[in-house]
């Protein structure tokens, strides 16, 4: 587990699958199902095979207190287990807290852990299609065209090294 603390009202920590508690677990598992399955209207296989090789950073309100809600998270996928790539995924801000740059917080780190750990690799996301313009402010470029995934047009985009 890395805590990195960039400000003083949220803890960011990046977890291996095996480090993740059972509390951790279900509330990632908890989270991504509110945004992506409920709030989305998006039925789709959630946890999936991937999540036991993924880095997990998991954002809470207060700096050390597992007993908080994640608000925000996001997963790596290393290179070479799904594609080539590391695949950025999963990323998401709960409703409550948008708008006050908290997911462009979120894209940085994970960009960042990608630089620490696999930083001769690119990154690929898969983007909903009104994003794109947002991941682009990031580095990220679109590689092919929109298609359904889950109800909802994505694009898959790249981070180049």
């Amino acid at each position: 587990m890395t805590y990195l603390r960039s400000d003083a009202k949220l803890s960011w920590q990046w977890f291996n699958y095996s480090e993740l508690s059972v509390k951790d677990l279900h509330d990632l598992l908890a989270i991504r199902q509110l945004v992506f399955i409920v709030e989305q209207a998006s039925i789709y296989l959630d946890a999936d095979a991937f999540d036991v090789n993924a880095q997990h950073l998991c954002v809470r309100d207060v700096f050390g207190e597992s007993s908080e809600p994640i608000i925000a998270y996001a997963r790596l996928i290393p290179p070479k287990i799904k594609a080539q790539e590391v695949i950025l995924g999963r990323i998401l801000v709960e409703k409550s807290h948008r708008g006050d740059g908290l997911g462009s917080r979120l894209v940085e780190h994970c960009i960042d852990q990608c630089n620490s750990l696999f930083p001769s690799f690119n990154i690929r996301l898969s983007a909903q299609c009104h994003l794109v313009n947002y991941y682009s402010k990031f580095g990220f470029e679109t590689i092919g065209k929109c298609y359904d995934d889950g109800g909802i047009m994505h694009i898959d985009m790249i981070f180049k090294r």
